[in-house]
């Protein structure tokens, strides 16, 4: 694990993250029946820098969501979504005013985590984690696209 690894793992943590590093894939988990409240981050099990990235991004989502009211206020059609999602109501993600809003988000995850690192002072290379994003953000918008 590098040390940057390491910082935000800790980082994760100091919020109530539990972090599992050896997941099949990489999302961030609140606590059930809450939009906020911390409860694991799991980042798929692959290279130390990738993993870097990804946990930096599950963490954009966090530093977004933390404050709930300013997250309705900037991401209203997610948010609409991510509430009927607590009743275990769906069909509102197919929306296409949803999908666009997520997508958003995601986009400012990406930004959110690489100030992360800034602020952090992780020696990361912006550039690699800027085309690593890319990847993921252009393989969301496929999916989005996608007819359910």
């Amino acid at each position: 694990m590098t040390i940057e690894l390491e910082i935000l793992k800790k980082y994760a943590e100091s919020f109530g993250f539990k972090v599992n590093l050896n997941s099949k894939s990489s999302e961030m988990i609140i606590r059930r029946g809450t939009l906020n409240v911390p409860s694991k981050i799991k980042i798929i099990n692959t290279n130390s820098t990738h993993q870097c990235y990804l946990l930096l991004h599950e963490l954009g989502h966090w530093e977004l969501m933390k404050d709930w009211t300013l997250y309705k206020q900037r991401y209203h059609f997610t948010s609409i979504g991510e509430e009927f999602a607590l009743d275990k109501i769906y069909k509102y993600r197919r929306r296409i005013a949803y999908k666009v809003d997520i997508m958003r988000e995601e986009f400012d995850a990406w930004e959110t985590g690489k100030n992360l690192a800034a602020k952090l002072n992780l020696n990361i290379d912006t550039e690699d984690y800027d085309r690593y994003s890319i990847s993921y953000l252009f393989s969301y918008i496929k999916h989005l696209g996608k007819k359910k």
